[in-house]
């Protein structure tokens, strides 16, 4: 097993709530809604990198958006 790095952030009451909800909502640990969010970023971030535009479609009217990521 990989070796655990342990590390301390300090959140805006905003932000926590936003950890919070997430966490909720995927009915997990803030620690692994956080795990979860950086895995994500990261991959939207690679394929950005590698010329693939990110496209979310609205499952009923079709309307669509386009994330864009400094």
């Amino acid at each position: 097993m990989a070796e655990v790095k342990r590390i301390v952030a300090d959140f805006t009451p905003e932000a926590y709530e936003v950890l919070s909800d997430v966490a909720q909502q995927l009915n997990t640990s803030k620690a692994d809604a956080l795990r979860r969010a950086l895995g994500l970023a990261n991959f939207i971030l690679r394929q950005q990198k590698e010329g693939w535009r990110v496209i979310l479609e609205h499952e009923k009217d079709k309307v669509r958006k386009e994330l864009v990521t400094p």
